[in-house]
This record gives structure tokens, sequence and C-alpha cells, in this order.
């Protein structure tokens, strides 16, 4: 039996390009990343006095690909096959654990990452770039003049999307996520309902100053801390910037 999409391993790339996706599953919450290429064709072409010569045209294809997030998540779900980059060999799940490291995401952050699907939330990796284009978008709108490069801008920030990371000291924003409920297209999802930064759950190495630091970055938009632990189990946090709050001491009647 078929399963819903199949993909394959492009080692160029460190993506999985899409080959067949049927019914509902990835526009669910697991978004596929469109990627233009161009390639070089020749053809034969007669002129006017029928003389025939081969002309190399440009021919731009474009191909929905997945990370390896959502390829790990999907298959896990029975929602999904993958192939080998090299063959038409069928990955098996501990093949495609073995893929996180090379392709930069650590297991923590893939955990994370499946926490937040298997809720049916819209996660995306988190860019800079990307936020400063939707926050723009937000205070001054798109005229439709502009319509097509701002798609074309924002697919190319989710494109080049960082791998998300647990730094080393601090916290640093891994992803981008919008409500199950929520109106969404990903050429033009708006702000997001709350950003997701990640870190150890048996490691106090956050400190007060670092989590002001991320809440100024957020602007306003929910944070929210995923800590990890050694087990796997994801424990998720509201972080908010109100500050200590100040305890009323009641006077002494006498």
């Amino acid at each position: 039996m078929d399963l819903p999409i199949s993909c394959q391993l492009d080692d160029r790339l460190g993506m999985f390009r899409i080959t067949r996706a049927r019914g509902k599953t990835l526009s669910s919450g697991g978004f596929g990343v469109a990627i233009s290429t161009e390639n070089i064709v020749n053809c034969e072409e007669k002129s006017s006095t029928g003389d025939t010569a081969v002309v190399g045209k440009i021919i731009q294809t474009t191909h929905q690909y997945l990370f390896v997030e959502e390829v790990l998540f999907l298959h896990e779900r029975g929602l999904l096959e993958c192939k080998h980059a090299s063959s038409l060999e069928l990955l098996d799940t501990s093949q495609l654990y073995q893929l996180l490291p090379p392709l930069q995401i650590s297991l923590p952050i893939y955990f994370v990452y499946a926490h937040l699907r298997s809720q049916d939330f819209r996660v995306l990796r988190h860019s800079t770039g990307r936020m400063k284009i939707l926050r723009k978008q937000d205070a001054t709108g798109v005229p439709d003049s502009k319509l097509k490069e701002f798609k074309r801008t924002l697919r190319k920030t989710l494109e080049e999307a960082p791998p998300p990371m647990i730094p080393d000291n601090g916290l640093q924003i891994c992803f981008d996520v919008y409500m199950p409920n929520a109106s969404f297209s990903k050429l033009n999802p708006g702000l997001p309902d709350f950003l997701v930064a990640t870190t150890y759950y048996n490691e106090s190495r956050v400190s007060f100053v670092e989590c002001q630091k991320i809440l100024e970055r957020c602007e306003g938009i929910r944070l929210k801390v995923a800590t990890v632990s050694d087990s796997g189990t994801v424990v998720m946090f509201g972080l908010t910037s109100f500050g200590v709050p100040v305890f009323e001491t009641k006077q002494d009647p006498r």
C-alpha cells in the first residue's frame, strides 16, 4: 500500500524532495519549502532560412522539499516513505534518526518539534529575516504591486532558515508556532502565535539576564521555553517580562 507522502534525500541541499503527496497530510502543519532550480536544455530551432540550430534554453522547475525533522515526524506516524539519495532503497526510522546530526538537528530539538506537531500546531524554523518581513507586513501591509516580490522573498527565508539549535549559554529562538485553528498560509502567514526556545531540563545554564534579552527580541510575541530531559520528556514553560511581584505587608493595627 502506498503511503500518502514519498520523498527522496537530496544530498546537495540536505533536504528531502517530495515525489508524491496525497490528501491533507502536509497542509495540516508540515509545510514543504518550494525551491526553484534552473537547467539548460538543448533544443533544435529552425531559422528563417530553414537551417536547424541547437539552442540552449533555461528551464526553471520548482519542487517541494521537507526538512529532516518533518520527514522523521511523518515517518514515525506511518504517513511517509523516504528513499536514499543515490538509490531507491527505503530508509527506516533508525536510519532517519542517524541523519539528524549530519543535517545539524540535535535529538532534543527534534523532540520539541515532534511534541508541538503532535498537538497539531503549525511549526516553522525560526528565521530573523523572516520575522523582520512579517513585522513590516503587519505594520504597513503589502501593496498589490509588491505582493509577488513579498511572497518570493518570504519563500526564500523559509528555504534559508538555519537549523534550530541549543546554544552553549543562554537561549535561542528555535521555532515559530501557529495555533492549529489559525488561518494560515505559508506565503502570507502573519506573525506567529508564539515563539519557542529550547534548553536542557537538568542544566541551569540560563540566567535571568538572558531571559530578559530573549523576551526583548520577541517584541511582544509570546515566548515558551521547552526543556528536554535525558529521557526525551518535553516540558514547556511560558516566559513573561512582568518582573518580580511586589508583596504588600499588613500593617500592625497596634
